[in-house]
């Protein structure tokens, strides 16, 4: 207890207001007793302040970033596991669909945006000739062949029921047309 305005934070609590003040040394506080005109006050040397004030912001900065390593390595585990679920979802569908295309007698085909063929289903290497190299990725090989209307004559490359789906967007349904080997003249009616 004081009871001399040696400081602002003093002047201001002997005028019945809380005060605080800081120095080049130290960090005070001060507030009056009511009734009687004392004044409490505590004071703490700066630099045991700053030094605390450092330490606590250590730690949590540390407490923070093992908070966020932690969460961060739990998303992952429960990301990965939910990843490995759905790979071998995908891996079961994929199985399905190859066991459904290689029973079927249709020729299916797969091309891309620009027109290459990039599937086909075992019946579309028999009907027509395609061979797989067997390596992911790489494109279809086929025998030369060329692409024949009803009345023999050949379709250009830029008519042919797939051009023309690519130039429009819309399928072309109904054409009968053959392709024709190249090496034996053998017609095949798709």
């Amino acid at each position: 207890l004081i009871k001399r305005a040696s400081a602002p934070d003093v002047n201001a609590a002997l005028q019945g207001r809380t005060g605080s003040s800081l120095s080049a040394t130290e960090l005070a506080a001060s507030s009056p007793v009511s009734g009687i005109g004392w004044v409490i006050r505590a004071t703490t040397p700066l630099s045991e302040t700053v030094a605390v004030a450092q330490r606590r912001t250590t730690t949590l900065i540390a407490a923070g970033l093992l908070l966020v390593l932690a969460l961060g390595s739990a998303l992952l585990v429960a990301g990965t596991r939910r990843l490995a679920h759905a790979n071998a979802r995908h891996a079961a569908s994929a199985a399905q669909l190859q066991a459904v295309l290689g029973s079927l007698t249709e020729s299916i085909t797969v091309y891309d945006a620009a027109g290459a063929l990039i599937s086909a289903n075992p019946a579309t290497e028999r009907l027509l000739g395609f061979r797989h190299s067997g390596v992911a990725g790489q494109a279809l090989a086929a025998e030369p062949s060329e692409l024949i209307r009803e009345n023999g004559s050949i379709i250009p490359d830029d008519a042919t029921p797939l051009a023309t789906a690519i130039r429009t967007g819309v399928a072309s349904e109904g054409v009968v047309s053959g392709i024709r080997r190249l090496s034996d003249q053998a017609v095949r009616w798709v």
